[in-house]
């Protein structure tokens, strides 16, 4: 991910946004994320959830001899998901080329 963290220790817009929408569309694997996936954790963006059962992982099936418990993924909260509208829809303002490299929940930036 770009620019995980700066020197605040918080991550950038851009990092945020990348990393919102690397949740929402790949299994972000608990015991092999990066680190900015903590701080999502930590903002309550994301959570671990339980990776479902596939079909031939049920013991019904024939194929389910080499079983393997679900793991732990990540998943969006509410709070996640609409802070990832949110910065979808800010990357596509005039102001994002500004907004993007600052810390996320610090706002320098002047609204025009």
């Amino acid at each position: 991910m770009t620019g995980a963290t700066g020197p605040s220790g918080l991550p950038s817009h851009a990092a945020v946004l990348e990393g919102l929408r690397r949740v929402c569309f790949r299994q972000v694997v608990r015991y092999r994320h990066e680190p900015v996936v903590d701080v999502l954790r930590h903002l309550g963006f994301v959570d671990w959830g339980r990776q479902p059962a596939r079909p031939s992982q049920l013991p019904a099936s024939a194929r389910a001899e080499s079983y393997q418990a679900p793991v732990e993924v990540a998943v969006l909260t509410a709070t996640g998901q609409t802070a990832l509208d949110w910065l979808a829809a800010l990357e596509h303002s005039p102001q994002w080329a500004e907004i993007k490299s600052l810390p996320y929940g610090f706002r320098r930036w002047k609204r025009p």
